[in-house]
């Protein structure tokens, strides 16, 4: 099966209500809305949010907070652990396979609790459930496959990712 793709657009650079531009720092509310087998996102403002979020397009969806975070520019070798671990991430959901699909899942679980990405919705497709997680630093969109914890085993998967971690330290 190929694996599944859905294109979240980052967040916007103004409030879709007032069009005001969103400040570094600044909370932010997004929504996701369904449209046509396509997902829109929409990024509002705390001042707008009140108002908006009575919406009937708006009511209902996913939905979620977030803070407009600082640029921060860094080399390979100055990430730190979970960092290394994000871009194992990626690499594994651009690979296609069981293992790949084992060790995204992993990573994302890791990831998730270290704080490093939430998940923001669970979308079914083609017979599996996928997770929609926010890198919370980038505000990038990933879909990483959910895969029920009794099929996997844990320990070989711990150790795959253990043994990439230390080459790329």
């Amino acid at each position: 099966m190929a694996p599944f793709k859905l294109d979240i657009p980052r967040r916007s650079r103004t409030c879709c209500h007032n069009e005001e531009r969103f400040e570094t720092g600044e909370e932010y509310h997004s929504v996701l809305v369904e449209k046509e087998e396509e997902i829109v996102r929409r990024d509002f403002c705390a001042k707008c949010w009140p108002e908006v979020q009575k919406d009937e397009e708006i009511a209902g969806n996913t939905h979620w907070k977030g803070k407009v975070p600082e640029k921060r520019v860094e080399k390979m070798q100055d990430l730190s652990r979970d960092e290394k671990a994000l871009e194992l991430l990626r690499e594994a959901l651009a690979e296609e396979g069981g293992a790949a699909e084992e060790e995204a899942f992993v990573l994302g679980l890791y990831l998730e609790r270290r704080r490093l990405i939430a998940r923001r919705k669970e979308v079914p497709r083609d017979g599996a459930l996928f997770a929609l997680y926010e890198v919370l630093a980038t505000e990038e969109m990933l879909i990483v496959k959910t895969i029920p914890l009794s099929q996997l085993a844990v320990k070989g998967i711990q150790l795959r990712i253990s043994e990439k971690l230390k080459e790329e330290l």
